[in-house]
């Protein structure tokens, strides 16, 4: 999957927070980062696990936009 944010500068957080929960999240380009999901056990349960991190993540940075395109 690949996450998307609107403020690139966060980037390096948002994919070190999702590193210390257990992802795979690596820098692909100024705005975006591909995530794995190890043991999710299918691309759903990898899709909702990831929403509900970002989701937690987003609640200590209002106003910051993450998109994730769970095809890339």
């Amino acid at each position: 999957m690949q996450i998307e944010i609107n403020e690139p500068e966060l980037l390096p957080d948002l994919c070190d927070y999702l590193s210390r929960h257990g992802f795979i999240a690596v820098t692909a380009g100024p705005e975006r980062a591909d995530v794995l999901v190890p043991d999710a056990g299918s691309d759903l349960a990898a899709l909702l696990l990831l929403k509900a991190r970002v989701r937690a993540w987003r609640a200590v940075h209002p106003g910051i936009k993450v998109r994730i395109d769970r095809y890339a």
